[in-house]
């Protein structure tokens, strides 16, 4: 095969997978200049236009995070952070922000520990692997499992959340952390849990019984972020932005 028909052939691959509107414009961009940048020029223009109008461009890129895979592989898809910390034992944090969504990756070395995909707009609904195909925000927390593990939650002036961790095991002896969590300045799925979380905030400060109170909030919670991974959950809320923090790097 010569380099023509090669070249050929990637152009077609390329268009028949777009609209019908933007192979012209393609083969224009192919004819004016160097074709892998204008290939990517074209597939930054389509991702661009469909977001105005869909999540589609979104949900393929938060798919491809998982525990466990290698950093630059993840990265191909979601791109670079914006921001990133370092947490104790050579974890890193590394957080990619969107407007619609933000996604923080645990780190170490150059492979992904646990991650968290947080809802920044009340449309955008990701389907929550391993949740029975449940969508982000569709139900609350005691919907989705009665019973949990592991909490963390937090009700100030700062910042306001609660996560939830408990182990799961997808087959073949494979366990893992599922995380979900809610944070006061994420995406809002429905009446406010703050008073809730206050009153377990609250009793929890105070050393009270608060049994009746953390279920309470976990029957009012939404879920505003989902991810897994093998991290503790004191890990995980180390590395929680504030809201001020997220609006300094957004």
């Amino acid at each position: 095969m010569d380099k023509v028909e090669l070249h050929n052939q990637k152009i077609s691959a390329i268009t028949n997978r777009l609209p019908t509107w933007l192979v012209s414009l393609v083969l224009l961009f192919v004819g004016l200049g160097n074709f892998t940048d204008s290939i990517e020029l074209m597939k930054n223009v389509y991702e661009s236009i469909s977001s105005k109008f869909s999540n589609q461009v979104e949900y393929d890129r938060t798919r491809h995070v998982r525990a466990g895979l290698n950093l630059a592989y993840v990265q191909d898809y979601i791109g670079e952070p914006q921001l990133l910390k370092e947490l104790e034992g050579g974890l890193q944090v590394r957080y990619y922000i969107d407007e619609k969504y933000l996604i923080s990756l645990y780190t170490q070395g150059e492979r992904v520990s646990a991650y968290l995909i947080f809802a920044r707009e009340d449309h955008f609904q990701p389907d929550m692997q391993g949740m029975n195909e449940q969508s982000l925000g569709d139900s609350s927390l005691f919907q989705l499992r009665q019973n949990t593990d592991r909490v963390a939650f937090e009700h100030s002036r700062n910042i306001a959340y609660f996560l939830e961790s408990k182990e799961v095991n997808f087959g073949g002896g494979y366990l893992t952390n599922s995380y979900l969590g809610w944070v006061n300045y994420a995406a809002q799925f429905g009446p406010s849990p703050s008073p809730q979380l206050g009153a377990l905030y609250d009793a929890e400060m105070l050393g009270e019984n608060s049994a009746g109170k953390l279920t309470a909030a976990r029957e009012h919670i939404r879920p505003n972020a989902f991810g897994y991974g093998e991290l503790s959950i004191e890990q995980l809320q180390r590395g929680l932005l504030t809201s001020a923090e997220l609006r300094f790097f957004d």
